[in-house]
């Protein structure tokens, strides 16, 4: 086994609550649990979150072929038959003539009612705004400018990109919690039932 230092081994650390744990793992499977030669944490390659990057080395021996899978075969030698070749004609025809009304009916209901794009892997945090956005992104491409280079002078931008950002973030989220906190507040006064509703939300909430 390889030796690392107890600080390279957190996966998750968030300094403004001094939390650090391990739970980002890399999984493999068995054929490659004795090719597998170091797990190591990338500190400087976080991209705005507070879990770290995970990189693991494997030996890159020439793995065993697997054992031969069943699989499927459609016996496209029925269609030199007249009969079967007319029946899969006609298949073709019926999927095409619905492919066209499908796409009839959908640019009716376009033009009636129009349309409105949704990205539902998307999810944003309380804290997140276009600043933090731009601070990310820039972070993002100094780091890969520097990954491409290699340049000691590529290095320090990021690092200082890094270190803004850092800052960016940690107020974004204080701020994000003062606002919560005052909304909390006034709710508590107003709606008693809504306050109790939101405490018990923040177990399952996304901030940090």
């Amino acid at each position: 086994m390889w030796s690392q230092k107890r600080q390279d081994k957190y996966t998750f650390v968030a300094e403004e609550r001094n939390g650090k744990s391990i739970i980002d793992y890399i999984t493999y499977t068995r054929n490659l649990q004795t090719r597998v030669e170091e797990v190591k944490t990338e500190a400087e390659a976080e991209m705005g979150t507070n879990h770290r990057l995970v990189m693991a080395t494997i030996n890159n021996i020439e793995i065993e072929r697997e054992k031969m899978k069943t699989y499927t075969k459609i016996h496209i030698h029925k269609l030199r038959q007249e009969e079967e070749r007319l029946k899969y004609q006609e298949k073709q025809n019926k999927q095409r003539r619905w492919r066209i009304f499908k796409e009839i009916m959908r640019n009716k209901a376009m033009e009636v009612c129009g349309m409105r794009k949704y990205n539902n892997q998307i999810k944003r945090t309380h804290w997140w705004n276009e600043e933090v956005r731009q601070s990310i992104k820039k972070k993002k491409e100094s780091w890969k400018k520097y990954i491409r280079t290699n340049w000691e002078v590529d290095r320090a931008n990021y690092r200082t990109n890094r270190d803004v950002d850092k800052n960016m973030v940690r107020e974004a989220k204080k701020k994000s919690w003062k606002e919560f906190g005052t909304s909390l507040s006034e709710t508590y006064g107003s709606n008693n039932r809504k306050f109790w509703n939101q405490i018990r939300k923040l177990k399952g909430d996304q901030r940090k």
